[in-house]
């Protein structure tokens, strides 16, 4: 399974998990409800709690990253593309 297809996989079920209510069938009613507003906001507080926490998906990446190699250069690069940004960053860039 490709890593791309995971960490989308594993962001639609933290997402669920953070917000139940979204994954609640008879609670989202087509036309009475904004469900797909819903989803986006759920989507953006996701974020945000990605930037103020260190979320699970980065850290088993970083640790598959870092075994496959040992190149200490490449593992820094590969660390700072894996940080959450900050929430300046994440809503002003």
């Amino acid at each position: 399974m490709s890593k791309l297809r995971i960490v989308a996989e594993w962001a639609c079920k933290e997402i669920l998990n953070m917000f139940g209510f979204l994954d609640y069938v008879k609670n989202q009613k087509h036309l009475l409800q904004p469900v797909g507003v819903e989803f986006r906001v759920a989507a953006l507080l996701h974020n945000v709690h990605v930037c103020l926490h260190q979320p699970q998906t980065t850290q088993y990446f970083e640790i598959l990253h870092t075994a496959e190699n040992n190149l200490e250069g490449e593992e820094m690069i590969i660390e700072q593309l894996l940080e959450p940004p900050s929430l300046f960053e994440y809503f002003h860039n």
